[in-house]
């Protein structure tokens, strides 16, 4: 599914930034003062061309794929995780773990997969904490290095903004002596790189940088309630336990929802 919030920020941006431009959407021809090629690629070359220097070509190749992570919202709920290890929890617990076997056909979560198969198998509490665990860290390996990418290229963006605009300023002192009238022109186009590195920077790759850091926290806690739950199940704890266990990852609110649900259940 799109992350609405993602795309009505985005074109928020855009409006404010053309509402401006056009003077109250009353004189549409300013647009043509902010449009100059060079100065766009100067921008977006330079930034690029750093940033392939910066990063290995294996790792500038997942770019798209993981800016475009920002833009989707993610399908996994903490509180229904829980209650899904807690039924996983009642079934092992009453039925045996062996139940839980042909239920994980149905999930379309990997990681969770994985963590009940672990359960079926009956593997040791501890070491499944480790294997878990030392899984995590790559996928936190592997986010860190898309969120990198990024990162790096809201710092380089407003740098080859300034570049540009000293380029321009380079330009118009030599054509000072010719042609005096032309400094304001020349001016004008020599700032318009640093308005496109801030608008690089500001509108597009600081907010999907701290969009891919926010993803990535809630990712993270929600396998560490599946890795706590699996735990727990190994455990031989009871339902009760794995539920007033798990909440404790819960904020307030949805710990109070999840109560509720329990009480009207």
């Amino acid at each position: 599914l799109m992350d609405l919030g993602s795309v009505a920020g985005l074109l928020l941006g855009v409006f404010a930034l053309v509402f401006g431009m056009t003077a109250n959407m009353t004189n549409w021809g300013n647009l043509g003062f902010f449009v100059d090629p060079a100065s766009f690629a100067v921008v977006m070359v330079g930034t690029i061309a750093s940033t392939f220097i910066t990063f290995p070509m294996s790792q500038m190749k997942t770019t798209f794929a993981v800016g475009k992570n920002a833009f989707v919202e993610p399908t996994f709920s903490n509180m229904e995780l829980i209650k899904q290890l807690v039924n996983f929890a009642n079934i092992a617990r009453v039925e045996g773990v062996l139940q839980l076997e042909s239920r994980l056909e149905d999930l379309t979560d990997d990681f969770l997969s994985r963590s009940m198969t672990i359960v079926v198998n009956g593997m040791d509490s501890a070491d499944a904490r480790i294997l878990l665990e030392n899984e995590l860290s790559f996928v936190e390996e592997r986010h860190g290095a898309g969120q990198d990418i990024f990162d790096y290229l809201n710092k380089y963006s407003p740098a080859f903004g300034m570049i540009g605009t000293l380029m321009g300023l380079v330009l118009m002192l030599q054509a000072m002596g010719d042609d005096p009238g032309g400094i304001g022109p020349a001016m004008s186009i020599a700032l318009i790189t640093t308005f496109y590195g801030a608008i690089l920077s500001n509108l597009i790759f600081t907010p999907i940088c701290s969009k891919l850091k926010m993803r990535h926290r809630n990712e993270m806690l929600y396998r560490q309630i599946t890795i706590e739950g699996t735990v727990l199940m190994l455990e031989a704890a009871n339902a009760r336990v794995v539920e007033g266990t798990l909440k404790g990852f819960l904020p307030p609110k949805e710990r109070e929802m999840l109560d509720a649900e329990a009480a009207a259940g």
